[in-house]
């Protein structure tokens, strides 16, 4: 990765690379890790940061998000001592292939940037669950876009930029062994806002893996079983459009009651009432007098977990249906099934 990136990049760029086994991994990925080093060190404008046995190891529950914060925090600290001039912290791993305009795509003045991705691998029915889940994921982002909400875009931590700025303000990572790339940009989105960038297309390697609880690779892992025994991928679920239609009612209703109280309709109240909203209602226009304050306090309540967690309870009222038959209908503009 490392290699194609700097025929992309200037010498004056600096690359912190963050070389790291979680504890408890398998022999075969330590040694993996272990063999990165050499190979690293040679490459000029890249600082390496070790974080291999002995005691040097990452907390398993700590995970890739502990990793990314050290390397993010690092830069973070060169920044504001001004030995870096760039603002932006970009972030990718080891299995992204970086585009030729990775670093000349223009980014905004601040706040938090997502590139596009895809995944790819030379197997063929893994490459055909990427395909499967990227539609799937491209699906539930337009699916948010649709609805109105401000938390419209993908989250995938090779495909993320962020101004240091931001970085400090939402302080970094959290240490999580999954979903750090979720939290973060979650709290970036509260603060300035986060913007997809739609121009650039970050390669990511498809691998099946079940070394975090959830995400990408166990998501893979789970498709592929369900291709052996149905390899057109007719059993695939993924969210009802219905659902999505419940969400832009939920934020067409919040956006009101922040004028004035009113009561929503009965099917999005009693899916806000799970995710509990009635402790916000109860005084939001007692300790509140702007409107605009209103409107600030339920955006951020209603977040991008909150909006996970609504489309989720959804189900209940909405099964889930085979994702292939949702896009034949093109539901949100989302693309044609592959």
């Amino acid at each position: 990765c490392l290699t194609r990136l700097r025929q992309h990049i200037s010498e004056d760029v600096l690359t912190v690379a963050v070389v790291n086994a979680p504890a408890g991994c398998s022999p075969e990925a330590l040694a993996r890790s272990a063999a990165l080093l050499p190979e690293l060190q040679r490459h000029p404008g890249t600082l390496v940061v070790p974080r291999l046995p002995p005691g040097q190891q990452i907390p398993a529950r700590q995970g890739v998000g502990l990793a990314r914060k050290i390397g993010s925090d690092l830069a973070l600290a060169l920044i504001a001592r001004g030995k870096v001039r760039n603002p932006w912290i970009y972030q990718t791993d080891a299995d992204a292939v970086l585009p030729a305009n990775y670093f000349t795509q223009p980014l905004p003045e601040s706040g938090a940037c997502v590139f596009s991705h895809s995944h790819h691998s030379s197997d063929r029915q893994l490459q055909y669950a990427a395909d499967l889940y990227d539609q799937h994921m491209n699906y539930y982002v337009a699916g948010l876009r649709f609805a109105g909400s401000s938390y419209a875009y993908p989250t995938l931590g090779s495909t993320i930029s962020i101004h240091a700025r931001t970085y400090a303000e939402v302080r970094g990572y959290p240490r999580r062994n999954a979903a750090e790339d979720f939290y973060l940009l979650n709290k970036a989105a509260k603060v300035v806002g986060v913007a997809h960038l739609s121009g650039v297309n970050v390669k990511v390697q498809a691998r099946l893996s079940h070394r975090v609880p959830f995400g990408t690779g166990p998501a893979l892992a789970e498709i592929c079983c369900r291709l052996r025994s149905q390899p057109s991928g007719a059993s695939y679920l993924s969210y009802n459009p219905r659902s999505f239609h419940l969400l832009k009612a939920a934020l067409t209703y919040l956006q009101r009651f922040a004028g004035r109280p009113l009561q929503p309709d009965p099917a999005v109240a009693g899916l806000l009432e799970k995710l509990g909203f009635a402790a916000l209602h109860a005084g939001l226009h007692q300790r509140y007098s702007r409107v605009a304050q209103r409107q600030r306090v339920l955006r951020e309540w209603f977040d991008a977990f909150k909006q996970l967690r609504f489309i989720h309870e959804a189900r209940a009222l909405h099964p889930d249906q085979p994702l292939l038959q949702t896009l034949s209908s093109h539901p949100f503009n989302t693309p044609e099934a592959k």
